[in-house]
């Protein structure tokens, strides 16, 4: 049986996915009260798709930390993302357009920031536009942003969750597939559990049949009605 996995023709740009730089996962949330004029750039944009592909839940960073990346920002566009790790731990990300690169005392006072807060408990991560652009990683988070909406039903999502604890809370896309006859579009079905953080999957290999796909840590069972 092949097993297609959407592809859509404009993929330009672009474990479980845990990120290189945290080991763990995320999700996008705005860093200021009014909207994020970065939301509509593709650095913002492609974070989005890795953090909402990855076990984390959102944070607000604070208004300590948004005045001060504001400060240092400078017209590059930094993004910035609060995030909570799946053991609780609360974590700041800062997105590094290309240009910052080029800009030796934007970088010196992001560093001198991140030591700052570091002594203070308060992890902030420096993560560079080529980490987030790293392929196959990205396209594989955009086809599961793309799936957004097609979660199956619930007792499609039940069957599965019950399928994968009985292997050990980890199995293969293949197998998972069982758990989905009936529904219209069984793969979509499955990536979009990928982003309602119910299940996490390897995001640094093609995705395919054999992709390695497990619980979520996030998965919340009374959502579910299984506890």
């Amino acid at each position: 049986m092949t097993i297609h996995v959407p592809n859509p023709a404009t993929d330009d740009e672009a474990t479980p996915w845990t990120p290189p730089l945290l080991r763990e996962t995320f999700a996008a949330v705005p860093w200021r009260q009014e909207p994020d004029p970065s939301e509509h750039k593709p650095l913002a944009r492609h974070l989005g798709w890795l953090l909402d592909a990855a076990p984390v839940e959102t944070r607000n960073p604070g208004p300590s930390l948004m005045r001060d990346i504001a400060r240092l920002d400078s017209g590059h566009g930094l993004v910035l993302r609060g995030l909570r790790l799946a053991n609780g731990t609360p974590v700041d990300l800062v997105a590094l357009p290309r240009s910052v690169e080029a800009d030796p005392a934007c970088i010196a006072a992001l560093q001198a920031l991140r030591q700052r807060r570091g002594r203070a408990g308060r992890p902030l991560r420096l993560v560079r536009a080529a980490t987030i652009e790293r392929q196959p990683r990205l396209s594989n988070a955009r086809r599961i942003a793309a799936c957004a909406g097609l979660e199956p039903p619930l007792r499609e999502t039940r069957d599965l969750v019950r399928r994968l604890k009985a292997q050990g809370g980890a199995s293969t896309l293949r197998y998972c597939l069982g758990a989905m006859r009936g529904v219209a579009d069984p793969v979509g079905a499955i990536l979009s559990l990928v982003g309602a953080k119910i299940l996490q999957i390897d995001l640094e290999h093609p995705l395919g049949p054999d992709s390695w796909l497990r619980l979520s840590p996030l998965l919340d069972p009374p959502r579910l009605r299984l506890a």
